[in-house]
């Protein structure tokens, strides 16, 4: 075992800090220590006196008690692991790729039914605040050993590291850093905490048939669709070699407080070399009512695929409906092709968009979206 980061918040320590600890990148390590000052880039008041006390000083009074600390619990340690079994505390592995100096401990501590924010089929995500009171997103992931879909399963997490784990984009989510360890049965995947949830819940969550001041107002769904749109562009002109996501949908369009929007979920994502080329698939991936019909009809994908399944988000951003509803729709009817039976049995364009926001004002914008 070996120490990597010296936390020292919550221990009521005072006085100045001396030039040399005086560093934005240790900030997090002296929270809560309401006496401490003179540290500007540690965010802490000034100090009465401008006299400052040196390092050596400061090792006399501070480090002198942590290391008689330290020492005690190493003594503590080492009695303990003689009566019991040293996995039973885990060893975590810490892979950070855009949040350095991230407490895996804390984070693992904080992992409580009452931090449950959402569950599915690949984990289930907590909200966890940090010392700086900064939140992330957790999704826990159990390790998945087998055949199958199973494997498959295993397999789109690694995809997922992988790709968040390499790419930068604003319109993208960040995946902040993967904890493991070879004692547990899981591993976690720490990404930006977004508070709005996705376009789905925000857009199909309420009645459709209830007036709701609450529905999502044209131009923040306009900016939405636009930062999505960025994001795949990213994606298929920007990355080399280019990047296919292959399960672009609502509920994979993740919204921060101000309602920004960034592409998630990168588990069936595939790198392909050239734009345009068409590639060979053995079995079906992606969401009902987004799979575009080369690829269901002939088992090819290209970044049309993922064009396509955009248009589709763009139909739900215009009308407010889902992509596939059988008891708005009927049986094997999705959204294109209700939109498509409503505009020409007469009905017009009108009929299809959210009667919730639709103005005049904003009704011929409206129209443009739906028509791309």
């Amino acid at each position: 075992m070996r120490f990597t980061i010296l936390n020292v918040s919550s221990n009521r320590l005072s006085g100045p800090v001396p030039d040399g600890l005086d560093n934005s990148a240790y900030k997090e390590w002296f929270l809560d220590n309401l006496a401490l000052c003179g540290g500007r880039n540690l965010m802490l008041p000034s100090c009465p006196s401008e006299k400052k006390i040196s390092s050596h000083s400061l090792a006399t009074i501070v480090v002198t008690p942590l290391l008689l600390a330290a020492l005690a619990l190493l003594s503590i340690f080492l009695c303990c692991s003689c009566q019991r079994n040293p996995s039973a505390t885990p060893s975590w592995k810490l892979t950070s790729f855009q949040l350095p100096q991230l407490d895996e401990s804390y984070i693992v501590r904080n992992l409580k039914e009452s931090n449950v924010i959402g569950r599915g089929s690949s984990g289930t995500v907590y909200e966890v605040t940090l010392y700086n009171g900064r939140k992330v997103a957790v999704k826990k992931i159990r390790n998945i050993v087998g055949s199958g879909r199973l494997k498959r399963k295993g397999e789109q997490v690694e995809v997922e590291v992988d790709t968040l784990g390499l790419i930068r984009h604003t319109s993208i989510l960040k995946l902040l850093c993967c904890i493991s360890s070879e004692d547990v049965d899981f591993k976690l995947l720490v990404y930006e905490y977004m508070s709005n949830g996705s376009l789905a819940e925000q857009l199909h969550h309420r009645d459709l048939r209830t007036p709701d001041e609450r529905a999502l107002p044209w131009p923040i769904r306009y900016n939405i669709a636009l930062a999505a749109a960025r994001g795949l562009s990213y994606l298929h002109h920007d990355c080399s070699p280019p990047i296919l996501h292959r399960d672009v949908k609502s509920t994979n369009i993740l919204l921060d407080e101000n309602f920004e929007a960034k592409i998630a979920d990168f588990g069936l994502s595939k790198l392909f070399d050239n734009l345009g080329d068409e590639y060979s698939v053995s079995g079906y991936v992606g969401s009902p009512g987004y799979i575009a019909p080369e690829y269901a009809n002939r088992m090819k994908v290209s970044e049309k695929s993922d064009v396509y399944s955009f248009g589709v988000v763009l139909l739900e951003v215009v009308s407010g409906m889902k992509a596939t509803d059988e008891v708005e729709y009927g049986e094997g009817v999705d959204i294109v092709k209700w939109i498509r039976n409503t505009i020409y049995r007469g009905r017009g364009e009108l009929a299809v968009l959210d009667w919730r926001i639709v103005d005049e004002n904003c009704a011929e914008e409206m129209l443009r979206v739906m028509r791309v």
